[in-house]
């Protein structure tokens, strides 16, 4: 953005945070942003800025896509519709998404006698781009996020693998943190906040939980896979029994605890990275970023 040119409704903005290494900027992207009601006030912008998913994903589905259809062609459809990018690459590719049966009519044929005609209207149109994208999400087992770069990536919770480990005096020195480090990713260590960086003491505030049973609500009819006390309830019109297995499946193995700290935040940290937290005694616990 060029501060000597106005700002107008609906201008993208890009924003990106700079890090001072040695004598370099590094910038790292946070995220894309479209401009509501900018105004100037002596000589100071004021606007509200939101995501693609708000900005461009808010309109009533208003494709033409024919169904059955699989999730990813309905998402390619929208992302043409919109314009915003969206990374298939983690969705299962056989996923479909069936019409709904509306109503039957009797129907004269054409050798003359009485013909049944079942009638089907398109689910999508009673919901936002948005939304669809949300239950095509959810249909895979993963959250859709937007990405620091634009559009809309698709994710489930993993543990940051450290790339290089930069020491850096006076890191983020705006913030006073001194012989703090940075982390990047891919290097084969996991990312740790030490005590350093934290406020207070890591508190562990239950024991811990693991999901059982998962019920969704289909507008129709109520389905359900495993059996326990420890639920998680779901909303999803598109979901059917096996999509819902496959999501148990997929956690079935996940636990967690109810925690509570305080820390130095990393803006390079994004939703569903899982990081670890050390507490005054050393010990590694390991935090999801989207909790």
């Amino acid at each position: 953005w060029n501060p000597s040119i106005p700002i107008v409704e609906g201008q993208e903005l890009q924003l990106s945070i700079g890090i001072l290494m040695d004598y370099d900027i590094d910038w790292v992207p946070c995220g894309v942003y479209y401009c509501e009601k900018p105004y100037i006030k002596d000589g100071l912008y004021t606007f509200t800025a939101f995501g693609c998913i708000r900005r461009k994903l808010a309109n009533k589905y208003d494709g033409e896509i024919t169904l059955p259809a699989s999730s990813v062609a309905i998402l390619e459809e929208i992302s043409e519709i919109t314009g915003v990018a969206i990374d298939i690459g983690q969705l299962d590719p056989n996923l479909m998404i069936e019409p709904v049966y509306e109503y039957s009519t009797i129907e004269e044929g054409e050798n003359g006698e009485d013909t049944t005609v079942l009638h089907y209207k398109n689910p999508l149109a009673e919901y936002t781009y948005a939304e669809v994208v949300g239950y095509v999400a959810m249909l895979n087992g993963l959250f859709a996020l937007e990405g620091r770069t634009g559009g809309i990536t698709f994710r489930w919770f993993e543990e940051i693998i450290q790339e290089n480990i930069y020491y850096v005096d006076n890191f983020l020195s705006f913030l006073k943190v001194k012989d703090a480090f940075m982390v990047m990713p891919g290097s084969g260590k996991e990312y740790e906040i030490g005590t350093n960086r934290t406020y207070d003491d890591l508190e562990k505030n239950g024991e811990e939980i693991s999901v059982e049973t998962i019920v969704c609500d289909t507008g129709e009819t109520e389905l359900k896979a495993g059996t326990g006390a420890n639920r998680v309830s779901l909303v999803n019109p598109f979901m059917k029994n096996q999509e819902l297995a496959n999501i148990l499946e997929k956690i079935s193995d996940i636990s967690y605890t109810p925690v509570s700290c305080s820390f130095l935040g990393d803006h390079m940290i994004d939703l569903c990275d899982v990081i670890r937290i050390a507490d005054k005694d050393g010990s590694l616990t390991p935090i999801s970023s989207g909790t």
